[in-house]
């Protein structure tokens, strides 16, 4: 049986990874921004395409599962990849807890959840369904990928071109509180850190590499047809919704496709909307689970974690780590039991973000390393478009407080345990580091 996956369902992660929770959460948190968000949007997403210009240019050199570690790995040695490895598992991992707790959030009216309790029962639920698909091979989770895509283009088109329909200049207002008091640069750059929460994903096609058909034309296809399509989704939803609700409305509701639904269709539309946009989250935590168990696999192989997470099922999926992501997305779960939602997404949000562009910064780097090695001109058009990409890696750092950026460095700080105590005193690690 063939086991590797071809371009549309490597596309399907990329969407998948990248649209989930954030078009449903962020529409609330922008609504103050009115206009200015759009303009978050376009930096984000042209930020975006030029980190998915550089994994695509790394890829087609490097080739190998589990993604980011292992062009960080060729450029700068193992101590750095181990680090990088481990910090983007558990990024990708604990980034997970976010997606699941919208996905409940969307079906809370349908199935009328109440105790915080019985919602946490329901995420481990949908944890425990979501593993079971990623425990049956990357065939498997990527062809409920390619069907649960479906249903989100559906959701995600529909809803936003039916409200340009219903487009009312009169909404477009301003919140003077934050406007008056902050300059327009500052506003968008704002926007453009948290629109790119959204985009959290680009790279997770290069995670399963070697389980690609012809990964060095697939995986750069699948990045770039990706990303530009989810760009395109993004901008028509913040249109649809700047025009079809005030500010206010946004700000005060948790399920803003809910909310545009009423607004369209009147009646019980809103619920099956709902159902819908649960779905789309299930397809975000979909890809990321699968993304996780192969960045762990693909860490693992290169002996920068202990070889127990190397080990596969009949399914030739990586079993232990599998498993082990779920643990750890169980963690933030049961910790958070008592919280409110909104707060326990956003937190989550801003540290990822700013992990993930250290992340995506490193790699620009290590890009940047092997273009010099491979002795390209100073104005060849990859090296542009890396410098570009650090630009604004270093950009959306710079827009981030300096406690969540400190706070996101902790990811990297944990590793340190498993550094000192485990990878340091295996042999072909000490063999290789005197080597780099």
């Amino acid at each position: 049986m063939e086991k590797k996956i071809g371009l549309a369902a490597l596309i399907s992660i990329v969407i998948g990874s990248q649209v989930g929770s954030g078009v449903f959460m962020l529409p609330q948190l922008l609504a103050p921004y009115s206009v200015f968000a759009l303009i978050g949007w376009c930096v984000s997403g042209f930020g975006a395409l030029s980190l998915a210009m550089v994994f695509m240019g790394l890829v087609k050199r490097l080739p190998k599962t589990g993604g980011p570690h292992a062009y960080v790995q060729e450029a700068f040695g193992q101590s750095a990849a181990f680090f990088i490895g481990w910090t983007y598992w558990l990024v990708s991992s604990l980034s997970s807890a976010t997606v699941i707790a919208a996905t409940i959030s969307y079906l809370t009216p349908i199935i009328n959840i109440k105790s915080p309790y019985v919602f946490a029962a329901h995420e481990l639920f949908l944890l425990g369904i979501v593993t079971i698909i990623n425990l049956r091979g990357v065939k498997s989770a990527s062809f409920v990928e390619m069907a649960l895509n479906v249903i989100k283009m559906i959701t995600l088109l529909v809803i936003p071109m039916a409200g340009l329909y219903f487009f009312d200049s009169g909404n477009i207002t301003f919140n003077t509180s934050i406007i008056n008091q902050q300059p327009p640069i500052s506003l968008i750059s704002q926007t453009a850190v948290l629109t790119l929460w959204a985009f959290i994903g680009v790279e997770a096609a290069t995670t399963p590499a070697e389980t690609v058909k012809n990964p060095k034309y697939t995986i750069p296809a699948a990045i770039l047809i990706g990303t530009c399509c989810v760009l395109a989704l993004y901008l028509i939803n913040s249109i649809s919704f700047i025009g079809l609700t005030t500010p206010t409305e946004l700000a005060a509701t948790k399920t803003p496709y809910v909310l545009a639904t009423q607004k369209i269709f009147g009646g019980n539309w809103h619920l099956i909307i709902a159902g819908f946009a649960a779905l789309v989250c299930v397809s975000n935590l979909n890809a990321w689970i699968l993304t996780s168990g192969q960045i762990a696999l693909g860490v693992a192989n290169d002996n920068l974690l202990p070889s127990v997470f190397k080990r596969k099922n009949r399914y030739d999926a990586p079993s232990f780590a599998l498993l082990t992501t779920a643990f750890v997305i169980v963690i933030p779960i049961l910790l958070t039991i008592d919280d409110d939602i909104s707060k326990q997404v956003f937190a989550i949000i801003d540290l990822s973000v700013q992990a993930s562009v250290l992340i995506y910064l490193l790699c620009c780097a290590s890009f940047f390393k092997i273009l010099q090695n491979e002795k390209k001109v100073w104005h060849h058009y990859e090296n542009i478009i890396t410098i570009i990409a650090m630009l604004f890696c270093i950009a959306m750092m710079a827009s981030a407080q300096i406690k969540t950026v400190l706070l996101a460095s902790l990811f990297f700080a944990s590793g340190l345990p498993i550094y000192a105590l485990w990878l340091r005193k295996q042999p072909v690690f000490n063999k290789r580091h005197t080597h780099n």
